[in-house]
């Protein structure tokens, strides 16, 4: 995350921004980890229907691959037992946004963050392909200025988030 970033905060334009990152330190800002995330291969259940019945990790390999520049597919291949070689073909977006937009249109299979697609898994836009899950470097943090947190309605809302955060999913 660039801390240039934090620019709604150090404007006092909000009192608490919260971002997906890297562990890291936010000088001069408190914040609380809300959520690690995982990663795994979704799509739409129209690609799904389209591609040819994908049920299996190594359909994975016939299928259109949405690539991120800041982000490889080796390891969630290495996770479902493939040939963790990075696709050389499907489209690469920079924006993990777009790619979704992407996903969620029937263009191919993205590999996502779990924190990023949870109401899109719910409403049936997108289907987790199978049970391969590999670990994320990214998690959702609640950054804030520490004077923030005097104020009665910032505290109750960091409390309420924290708590929404660990209720198990279902």
């Amino acid at each position: 995350m660039d801390r240039n970033k934090l620019s709604d905060l150090k404007s006092l334009e909000a009192d608490v921004s919260i971002r997906s990152a890297r562990a890291q330190e936010w000088p001069g800002f408190a914040y609380a980890k809300l959520l690690d995330s995982v990663m795994f291969p979704v799509c739409s259940p129209r690609y799904q229907d389209l591609a040819g019945d994908i049920r299996e990790p190594r359909d994975l390999l016939r299928a259109v691959l949405l690539r991120m520049t800041t982000q490889t597919w080796s390891s969630c291949l290495r996770a479902a037992g493939l040939p963790a070689t990075e696709p050389a073909e499907g489209p690469i977006f920079s924006s993990t946004g777009l790619m979704l937009d992407a996903a969620i249109s029937g263009q191919g299979i993205a590999l996502v963050r779990s924190a990023l697609v949870s109401r899109d898994l719910e409403t049936g836009r997108l289907v987790q392909l199978f049970d391969v899950e590999t670990p994320s470097d990214l998690a959702l943090y609640a950054v804030y200025r520490p004077q923030a947190v005097e104020r009665p309605e910032v505290a109750s809302f960091l409390s309420w988030i924290i708590v929404a955060c660990a209720v198990p999913r279902s």
